[in-house]
């Protein structure tokens, strides 16, 4: 049996979109552990490699709060056998205290598949890079690029969403041709976001009261746009856009 909470994450938004908020990167995680792990019947020894990486990729680089972080560590040990059934996960998860997912704050929706966890897990991988950069910048030795190929390993193996799954592994596989420099950990993300935000807009995922526009807006960031940028045809500056980008992911930014 998955964990669930039966409060709605629908509702007016109320946060404020120049934030990022701790329990919505919790969310990220705990879903990603309880619906799209722990639903495998079995985990490989490959499955099992890429949910580790992931999992300890986003406990080691993302600021979360400590008690979480002991819970992961506890997941994660559970995870490091070459088999995992179901049950086992399952159980695992429950030993661990894994919490269930909780009302989101800055990835609420206002209608039903608007915004919730794919937004959560955009946040969450977005955090990731940026704080695999920022380690990069401290310890020259550190290679950004390989959160990259984490984040790919985890999407191909469990995404639950095929059609979201097989665009994004399409774009994926030039990922050793477009990420080149450690900045480019936090750029070639950013990218694809937007590649993806443009192709939904105006879907049944797109929520009116947040629609997928190119990120950042002006009015997030005039620097990161050009002169004669539009939103349909936006003239990035990269430099104020990784500026940003490193600004909004940071541990600061986090409520």
């Amino acid at each position: 049996m998955i964990e669930s909470r039966s409060a709605s994450n629908l509702g007016a938004l109320t946060a404020d979109p120049k934030k990022l908020y701790n329990i919505d990167l919790e969310n990220a995680i705990v879903r990603t552990l309880w619906h799209e792990i722990a639903t495998q019947r079995e985990l490989k020894r490959y499955g099992v490699q890429a949910a580790v990486d992931f999992i300890e990729t986003a406990k080691d680089l993302v600021p979360l709060n400590q008690n979480f972080t002991s819970i992961l560590s506890s997941v994660i040990e559970n995870l490091n056998k070459t088999t995992l059934s179901h049950e086992e996960m399952v159980l695992g998860l429950r030993n661990a205290s894994l919490p269930p997912e909780r009302r989101y704050e800055g990835c609420r929706g206002t209608r039903p598949g608007t915004r919730g966890y794919p937004c959560s897990l955009w946040m969450l991988m977005h955090s990731m890079t940026v704080n695999a950069y920022k380690r990069y910048q401290q310890d020259k030795t550190y290679d950004p690029i390989k959160t990259l190929h984490v984040i790919r390993n985890y999407i191909g193996t469990f995404f639950s969403c095929s059609w979201c799954q097989r665009h994004f592994m399409d774009m994926a596989r030039r990922i050793e041709m477009e990420a080149t420099k450690p900045e480019d950990a936090v750029l070639w993300l950013w990218r694809v976001h937007n590649t993806v935000n443009v192709r939904l807009a105006g879907t049944i995922t797109d929520d009116p009261a947040r629609p997928k526009v190119n990120f950042p807006s002006p009015a997030l960031c005039k620097t990161c746009h050009k002169e004669g940028s539009t939103n349909a045809e936006p003239l990035w500056d990269l430099d104020e856009v990784l500026k940003f980008l490193l600004n909004f992911y940071s541990a600061e930014n986090i409520v």
